[in-house]
């Protein structure tokens, strides 16, 4: 006898996370851009209606994939987060942590699978602003108030990690997504040596001679 619609199997976590765990290996794949649904339940060795019977559709489908990108990415926040001896060590010491982190490839497929799909769906765009690029973005603010000698107010920390959070983004679209690291390298070491000192002396400046 047929299930009624509606009424899930069982096992319907286990098998929607096995299915994600293909998928997620499959869209950060060097190379992949923006599968179509059939691609997508082809790399997860099922079918279209098997895919819709667990995500609905495309959307719902990459929405959870950064759902649980953000949930696996929640140690790096926090440690994003901490709080420095200084406002120097919390601006240079985030940059320094990305010229590590840009290096390692799981970093750089994450965020440009995100900025794909966030550019080429609303539903996606929303779900990337709000809880993805946010949470990071909230992060960093949260580090800048925190330290030592940091910034006054929350939304003036916010407007600053925004700055410092795009810098690392556009490496990304630069290397990743427009294939810089192919048609126009860019030596990131210098690249965020440089960034990094001139936002913080615009932070220092912003605080007034005195620092403060």
């Amino acid at each position: 006898m047929a299930r009624p619609a509606g009424v899930r199997n069982q096992d319907f976590e286990q098998k929607k996370q096995a299915l994600t765990d293909k998928l997620l290996a499959f869209v950060l794949r060097d190379g992949v851009e923006r599968p179509s649904f059939r691609q997508l339940a082809i790399a997860a060795e099922t079918s279209e209606p098997t895919l819709r019977h667990y995500f609905t559709d495309r959307t719902g489908l990459i929405i959870h994939l950064l759902e649980q990108i953000t949930e696996r990415s929640v140690p790096l926040r926090e440690a994003l987060s901490q709080p420095q001896d200084s406002l120097d060590d919390a601006v240079t010491g985030y940059f320094r942590q990305m010229a590590v982190l840009t290096k390692t490839d799981g970093y750089v497929r994450v965020h440009a699978f995100g900025i794909r799909e966030a550019m080429g769906d609303e539903g996606i765009q929303k779900f990337y602003l709000k809880q993805f690029l946010s949470a990071g973005i909230d992060s960093v603010a949260e580090r800048l108030v925190r330290s030592k000698d940091g910034l006054t107010t929350f939304d003036e920390a916010r407007h600053a990690a925004i700055l410092i959070v795009s810098a690392s983004l556009l490496r990304v679209v630069h290397q990743e997504v427009l294939k810089g690291k192919v048609h126009q390298p860019l030596d990131e070491e210098a690249y965020f040596d440089r960034v990094g000192k001139w936002l913080l002396d615009g932070l220092r400046s912003s605080k007034g001679p005195s620092g403060k």
